[in-house]
C-alpha cells in the first residue's frame, strides 16, 4: 500500500527529469499600456466567463434550471461559461431568490470577494419590487452596492434554461459562437 503513495509523490519529479524544467503559465489577464490590469468591461472577453451562483433564499426552482443550463442539452460550457466555487475566481455573480436576512451577509461577502470587473445577474421573480415575498420581515432589499453592478435581471418563476442561456449570450455578445 505504501508503494502506491510513494509512486504518487515520485511521478512529478520523474516528469521534471524527463521533460526538463516545469511548465510556467503565462498570466491570463489583459494588461493595459501601463502594465496594470485593464478593468474596463464592454461585455467582450477573450477568455471564459466564470460564474459564481449564490442562492439568496429561493425555493430551489431557479437552481434546478441553472443546473440544467450546464447539462448536455443546453451546454453553456461550449460558449465559455463555467461555474466556480470560489468568488475570487468569478467574473459574474448569479443571484437567485429574494435576499433573506440570513443570507444578506453571505451574499455581500461573496460579492466583495470577487475581483474587478464584477457583474451581477439576478434570476427569478423574488427580486422584483412587487414580488410575492416583498414586505416580509425576513426579506431584505438588494443592497445599493450590489445593484450598482447588476447588468441584467432574468425574470420568471423560474425562468427556463433557454431564457437564461439567451440572457447570458446577450450580456456577453462575443460568446455567441459555440466552441466545437
Amino acid at each position: 500500500m505504501f508503494d502506491h503513495f510513494r509512486l504518487l509523490f515520485e511521478i512529478p519529479f520523474r516528469l521534471v527529469k524527463i521533460f526538463g524544467s516545469p511548465i510556467h503559465a503565462e498570466p491570463t489577464r489583459e494588461l493595459s499600456s501601463s502594465g496594470q490590469p485593464d478593468h474596463q468591461w464592454n461585455g467582450q472577453s477573450k477568455r471564459s466567463i466564470f460564474i459564481r451562483h449564490v442562492d439568496g433564499g429561493s425555493c430551489n426552482a431557479a437552481e434546478l434550471e441553472i443546473s440544467a443550463i450546464f447539462n448536455p442539452i443546453y451546454d453553456v460550457g461550449r460558449y465559455g461559461f463555467h461555474l466556480v466555487v470560489s468568488p475570487r475566481h468569478a467574473d459574474l455573480l448569479l443571484l437567485t431568490g429574494p435576499l433573506t436576512a440570513n443570507m444578506e451577509t453571505a451574499v455581500l461577502e461573496t460579492f466583495r470577494a470577487m475581483p474587478e470587473p464584477r457583474r451581477v445577474v439576478t434570476v427569478g421573480d423574488g427580486f422584483d419590487e412587487d414580488g410575492p415575498f416583498q414586505g416580509s420581515y425576513a426579506i431584505r432589499p438588494l443592497p445599493a452596492e450590489i445593484l450598482a453592478f447588476r447588468v441584467a435581471h432574468i425574470s420568471g418563476d423560474p425562468p427556463s434554461p433557454a431564457e437564461m442561456v439567451d440572457a447570458l449570450l446577450k450580456i456577453f455578445p462575443a460568446r455567441n459562437r459555440p466552441k466545437l
